[in-house]
């Protein structure tokens, strides 16, 4: 039990933080993970360990992970364990197809309500299905045309 401990407090001491996004199914097969429901995992940007068992799998940049939008230092404040590993909006934009709508104001640094009015100006461009995320070509295409 203390090597478990000991572990997780040279995790969160390296700036790790624990992981609150969805993980794929085929991720786990990828690591022939055999407990995935026992899977604990901390992240800091885009490297990930698990602490569920004693293989402590570690992964950089995997696929079906999701990425988390960072958190603001004010709601970091309140709970050590609410922190979420950070991503750039360059990052979003190249993983990325679709944003949903936070993600899209993270990277234009605008409202959600603002991402919301540029869909019905014609400004961004939405996946026709619901629930509504934008193209991450039209994002591009408005950060470049704010720069201009």
């Amino acid at each position: 039990m203390s090597q478990i401990i000991d572990m997780l407090l040279k995790v969160l001491g390296a700036g790790y933080q624990p992981y609150q996004g969805h993980i794929e199914p085929d991720a786990y097969t990828r690591l022939t993970c055999q407990n995935p429901e026992r899977s604990r995992w901390f992240a800091r940007e885009l490297q990930f360990i698990c602490l569920g068992c004693s293989r402590a799998c570690a992964v950089v940049n995997p696929s079906g992970f999701q990425l988390v939008l960072p958190v603001s230092a004010r709601k970091r404040a309140k709970s050590c364990f609410a922190n979420l590993p950070l991503v750039s909006a360059d990052q979003l934009l190249r993983t990325k197809l679709l944003l949903r709508v936070d993600e899209a104001a993270f990277v234009l640094n605008i409202s959600e309500r603002e991402i919301r009015n540029y869909v019905d100006e014609g400004k961004l461009t939405a996946h026709p299905d619901a629930p509504l995320r934008v193209t991450a070509d039209s994002v591009r295409l408005c950060l470049r045309g704010r720069a201009a």
